[in-house]
């Protein structure tokens, strides 16, 4: 456009001059006496003024001359267009300038290829003063920057007068969970884009009628678009947790024991994973990653679950979905093929779990090396059948966990095995929320109240009422137990109220405590009201149990027996005398995280951090129990 104006300019002072010469001519032409013609034969006269006229020639040329160098060089009259600020250095800007979105909100926001993106842009000054919009090479266009992918957007065909203006791009790739998009301005609506030299930033200028170099600043830009109306996100926090909404989807995890959101396996396992796990987490409009801000890392409960599906209290062939002809539930992941990420149930709850497997590992996981946390398991019925000379390992949540850990969980209900292994050897490890913690598994800051029942006329039993069997540098810290446990007979039985079986040096236990009755079959000799065995050297410190409701005054593997009253402290003594070592680091964050609610003189401690009200009312034994940890 500058350049438009500037071809203006020239052609008018141009015209001046043109006029000058013009009238030289005709008066050379006309030769003074109105004839076109320099000589003419019949009439001398004309002849003589023509040769007086170009005596003059000299001078009425240097005339000329200087009318047309004043035409292109001298200021004309008012209302002209003249480029007097196209080198003003304080208006020089560089290429491209980026703003702000300043839309509400700007995150989390669908883009999908095809789709329409518009950006109202604000200008500090009214454009729109030249009808045409300069060719692209004077960059007019708005860069619109979307999950790194640059689109640059064409004003509307011409400039409304406004310092508003709506601006459209097209998306050719779709981006989900966007962390905002940006938008730069590459020049205004009827502006010059000028350099002094190649290399230089650009100067934007534009001018209005009254040859006034305008201010050219982007001041604010908004988009509008609506937010998650296109996919459907399974991480809709963020936290690159998969979200579980169903039991169905929950089943899916077995198909991607990894976590990232990707049926597991390579050729045809991958192929078959992968739409086995599609049937729970469809892939059509499933956002990319499954909405992962990066790289999905497990999976996490959105809200309730329960395998009750008609609600009538019990798991049977009506229950269509996991009655699975009456083996239940299928335990997620195997020693081969064990799950490895995170699961994070938020406090939820899934109730009414129902095995009756005769698999080696048994529980919600079958054999677990990830992380388990904040997931509780109301009326659980977990059975393991057992019907070979193989070790079978069965509890509510996980058979066994090996490395990583389960922090704030809790189960009720019942876990039972039938038929033990008659050499007595191997056979059954039940626990009431774990079988088995191996190398350097943790349990902190659990509980169960589940009943554990080892059915079986022969030995080669581990039952305790958290955890069956704890080896390898493992270890229990903050929690307790108060469901009874039983069964098993002869000397290969044991038996504990918080755990059955302890060995190795670096397994501890640790600020915790069982309530439960205990008892064994014939012959069983080593059961004890805390520990059932301990071999190898654990440690177990500042741990107890009630040698009154559990039946066990022996010391049996370990720990400190306490009568109900001395157990059921009053606000008071939190923290001091038996209590002086129980306010422990539960979270793995600095500092002491004060894990217990003492009571009144009437209860038993229960487990505050990390749990909500639904959870203290579930042990507590009450509905409608205070939240003491209302902030989760």
């Amino acid at each position: 456009m500058m350049m438009t104006m500037m071809m203006t300019t020239l052609t008018t002072r141009t015209a001046r001059a043109s006029a000058i010469i013009a009238a030289f001519l005709f008066v050379i032409t006309r030769g003074g006496g109105g004839q076109n013609r320099i000589s003419n034969c019949d009439n001398p006269q004309p002849a003589r003024v023509a040769r007086r006229a170009w005596r003059h020639a000299p001078i009425l040329l240097l005339a000329a001359a200087v009318a047309l160098a004043g035409s292109l060089l001298l200021p004309g009259g008012a209302g002209e267009l003249r480029p007097t600020h196209a080198h003003n250095n304080a208006n020089r800007l560089t290429a491209v300038q980026s703003v702000a979105i300043t839309s509400t909100p700007a995150n989390n926001t669908d883009y999908r290829a095809g789709e329409n993106i518009t950006v109202q842009v604000t200008f500090d000054i009214a454009i729109g003063r030249f009808a045409a919009v300069p060719a692209p090479a004077v960059n007019p266009y708005l860069r619109i920057t979307i999950g790194g992918a640059n689109c640059d957007a064409p004003p509307p065909s011409s400039a409304p007068n406004t310092t508003t203006v709506t601006y459209t791009c097209a998306v050719t790739s779709s981006h989900y969970d966007n962390d905002g998009i940006s938008v730069a301005r590459t020049a205004l609506f009827g502006a010059h884009s000028h350099r002094h030299n190649p290399g230089d930033p650009w100067v934007i200028m534009s001018y209005d009628h009254n040859d006034q170099a305008l201010p050219n600043t982007l001041t604010s830009a908004q988009a509008s678009h609506k937010v998650n109306a296109h996919f459907t996100d399974y991480d809709t926090d963020g936290d690159n947790l998969i979200e579980i909404s169903t039991t169905a989807q929950l089943d899916a995890v077995r198909y991607d024991l990894d976590g990232n959101g990707v049926g597991d396996g390579t050729g045809a396992t991958a192929t078959s994973n992968q739409a086995n796990f599609d049937l729970a987490f469809p892939a059509t409009n499933r956002a990319p990653g499954m909405g992962c801000r990066t790289t999905c890392n497990g999976y996490e409960l959105a809200n309730d679950l329960d395998f009750d599906e008609n609600d009538d209290g019990m798991i049977t062939s009506a229950d269509a979905d996991f009655y699975n002809s009456g083996a239940g539930w299928t335990p997620i992941g195997t020693l081969d093929a064990p799950y490895t990420s995170t699961f994070q149930g938020n406090g939820h709850t899934i109730s009414n779990l129902f095995i009756n497997s005769s698999a080696l590992w048994v529980g919600l996981f079958g054999y677990n090396r990830g992380t388990i946390s904040s997931v509780g398991l109301p009326n659980a019925s977990v059975t393991g059948d057992i019907n070979s000379f193989n070790q079978h390992v069965v509890a509510p949540l996980v058979g066994a966990q090996r490395g990583g850990g389960i922090s704030f969980c809790w189960a009720t209900g019942s876990v039972s095995s039938a038929i033990a292994d008659a050499s007595g050897s191997n056979g059954k490890i039940l626990g009431g929320l774990a079988g088995s913690l191996l190398t350097n598994a943790y349990l902190r800051a659990s509980w169960s109240r589940a009943t554990v029942t080892a059915q079986s006329p022969a030995g080669g039993v581990r039952a305790g009422g958290l955890v069956g069997s704890q080896t390898g540098g493992s270890d229990v810290l903050a929690s307790y137990a108060a469901g009874a446990v039983s069964g098993g007979q002869g000397a290969n039985t044991h038996n504990g109220g918080l755990v059955g079986y302890m060995t190795s040096s670096g397994t501890t236990v640790a600020a915790s405590y069982s309530s439960g009755a205990v008892s064994a079959g014939t012959g069983a000799t080593e059961i004890g009201g805390l520990i059932g065995r301990a071999t190898t050297h654990p440690a177990i410190t500042n741990s107890y149990w009630d040698r009154q409701t559990s039946g066990q005054t022996g010391a049996g593997g370990g720990g400190t027996a306490k009568t109900t009253a001395q157990l059921q402290t009053t606000p008071a003594t939190a923290y001091t005398g038996d209590f002086a070592n129980w306010n422990v680091n539960v979270d793995g964050v600095a500092g002491n995280d004060n894990p217990w609610h003492f009571g009144s003189s009437s209860e038993y401690p229960i487990l505050q951090f990390g749990f909500n009200a639904h959870s203290i009312a579930q042990q507590q034994g009450v509905v409608g129990a205070t939240d003491y940890d209302a902030d989760d």
